[in-house]
C-alpha cells in the first residue's frame, strides 16, 4: 500500500510505501528511495491542524531512532494557497502503517504535548479576557467589534484544542477525531 503528497511548493511529490520490515519513500522526481526500518521507528504522533488554506489538515508524525522525523499530511499541495484532501488514501494508508507497527515498542501519541496543550489554553484565555476588558474600556461602538472579534477567535480555537488535546492511544483502535 502507498500515499503519495507534496508537502509545499519547495518539495517534490513523494511517494510513501508500507513494505513487510519497512517504510520506503521515493521522491518522484528524482526516484531516490529511503527506507526507514520499522525496528527504528520510536514514536507516531497524530495530530490536527488548520491553516487559511488548509483547513482540517490531519498530520502523521513519525519519528525514528535517528530523530529523524517524517510528516505525512492528509492536503496535497497543487499551487499556491491551493491544497487537495486526499483522505481517501491517507486514511487507509495510516491505518495500514499503524498495522505493521502494533506490535513494536513505539509511544502512539496524539495530539499536542501536555505543556504546549496548557501553555496555548492559559495564553489564549488570558489574551481573550485582557481583549474582553479592553473591549468594556473602549466602550460602544467600537468596544462592540472588539469584544466581537474576541469571541469569534476563541470560537475558531475550540476546534484546534479540542482534536489536539495530548494523550497516547492504541495503534489498532485509532482515534477517529484524528483522521479526517
Amino acid at each position: 500500500m502507498h500515499y503519495e503528497f507534496r508537502k509545499s511548493a519547495i518539495e517534490n511529490e513523494k511517494r510513501y510505501t508500507c513494505e513487510a520490515d519497512r517504510l520506503v519513500i521515493v521522491d518522484l522526481k528524482t526516484e531516490e528511495p529511503v527506507s526507514i526500518l520499522y525496528e527504528n521507528i520510536k514514536k507516531v504522533n497524530l495530530e490536527y491542524f488548520t491553516k487559511r488554506y488548509m483547513a482540517d489538515t490531519f498530520l502523521c508524525h513519525i519519528y525514528s531512532s535517528t530523530n529523524k522525523k517524517i510528516t505525512l499530511n492528509s492536503h496535497h499541495y497543487n499551487s499556491f494557497a491551493s491544497f487537495e484532501n486526499r483522505k481517501e488514501n491517507y486514511v487507509p494508508f495510516i491505518k495500514e502503517l499503524h498495522n505493521k507497527l502494533a506490535e513494536r515498542d513505539i509511544v502512539f501519541s496524539k495530539g499536542m504535548s501536555k505543556g504546549l496543550y496548557w501553555f496555548q489554553i492559559i495564553g489564549f484565555t488570558l489574551l481573550g479576557l485582557a481583549a474582553f476588558a479592553v473591549g468594556i474600556l473602549v466602550g460602544f461602538p467600537q468596544g462592540i467589534f472588539v469584544i466581537l472579534g474576541t469571541v469569534l477567535l476563541l470560537s475558531l480555537l475550540r476546534n484546534h484544542f479540542k482534536f489536539n488535546k495530548p494523550g497516547n492511544y492504541n495503534p489498532r483502535d485509532l482515534p477517529k477525531e484524528m483522521l479526517p
